[in-house]
């Protein structure tokens, strides 16, 4: 089965070609996509994605769409950009970014390496978006990522280097990658990455605000919580779902998640690599949003959260939660 993108991410990037001299209208209208983009919480399914992004490159270039995602400002990003915006840390900011990607596409899974020198964000897309398609979502996402960074940190920014899923461009398009990474490229990559030295992780976002960050990390977790649209309510989704609701109780181990979703443990670890998970990642992930939730409320002292979560060891929840946002659970608190 082949992923979608939302709504919301397709017109925010028309919206930035449109400053480069893109005719939206004429646009939307050649991809054959006119009443899809009229519901702004609706996706759309990646073939007719696909015809959009052929259609502005034909129109603007590719030079035209790097110079439109160099443009990037608040919010222009869409709930990605404001959830890195307004966290308190880079790394905190990036790990979001990682945990609500699928908000914005299932065409690809985004992942942090931050246990590693260099760290690196890291893109993986589907096998089935191909080039030259493929090449210019690597380009665009490493550009994105790159400028908003620089306006996380408030300061110019230059990662170590960065690798695209591409065959290195015409001398036009060079250029246009040269001014808006102004570092390193390494072409012809696996996968799409950019690396950062692991202290920049550390450091705080500019301008964060923390009642933006409550705002839209509701809207955020709001949205990741609805059924999945591709495949009307995927694994990931339910698994999720009867994860959150048995947290406090502990039932929250493989086989009894296998029989609540009437399968095997086999089948259920499966089906999750097939949509790119396993069900350890999915567990970790609601983990750290429940013990967002509960250290932001301040119900329950550290030692007894650890405990609810499932942990054995309190050092166990601690070097998680230093994992998830930066911070151990005291700083956290203390900031919160």
């Amino acid at each position: 089965m082949q992923g979608s993108i939302s709504v919301q991410t397709i017109r925010s990037y028309l919206g930035l070609a449109a400053t480069r001299g893109l005719d939206v209208q004429a646009t939307v209208e050649a991809a054959g996509a006119e009443r899809a983009l009229e519901d702004i919480d609706a996706r759309l399914p990646w073939p007719l994605c696909e015809r959009i992004a052929v259609e502005i490159v034909q129109r603007i270039g590719i030079a035209g769409a790097i110079e439109a995602m160099s443009s990037l400002g608040e919010g222009g990003g869409g709930v990605l950009h404001y959830v890195a915006r307004h966290s308190a840390t880079v790394g905190l900011g990036l790990r979001r970014v990682v945990q609500y990607y699928a908000l914005t596409s299932s065409a690809a899974d985004c992942e942090l390496i931050d246990q590693a020198s260099p760290a690196r964000l890291e893109l993986r897309q589907r096998a089935y978006v191909l080039a030259p398609v493929r090449g210019l979502i690597s380009g665009l996402w490493c550009v994105s990522n790159v400028t908003m960074l620089r306006q996380m940190l408030g300061r110019e920014f230059q990662p170590i280097d960065v690798e695209l899923e591409m065959p290195s461009p015409g001398v036009e398009d060079m250029r246009a990658y040269e001014k808006a990474l102004r570092c390193p490229m390494r072409f012809d990559g696996s996968r799409s990455a950019v690396a950062l030295d692991p202290a920049v992780l550390g450091e705080r976002v500019r301008g964060a605000d923390p009642v933006l960050e409550a705002a839209v990390m509701k809207y955020a977790a709001e949205l990741l919580d609805r059924p999945d649209p591709d495949g009307a309510d995927a694994i990931r989704s339910r698994l999720r779902r009867h994860l959150v609701g048995n947290m406090q109780s502990g039932h929250v181990a493989l086989l009894a998640a296998a029989r609540h979703l009437g399968m095997t443990t086999r089948t259920l670890q499966r089906r999750l690599r097939d949509e790119g998970t396993s069900f350890n990642a999915v567990l970790d992930d609601v983990r750290r949003d429940v013990a967002l939730t509960q250290m932001r409320g301040r119900r329950q002292s550290i030692d007894e959260l650890a405990f609810v979560l499932g942990f054995e060891k309190t050092s166990s929840f601690h070097r998680a939660f230093k994992r998830w946002t930066g911070l151990t659970p005291g700083e956290f608190r203390r900031h919160s």
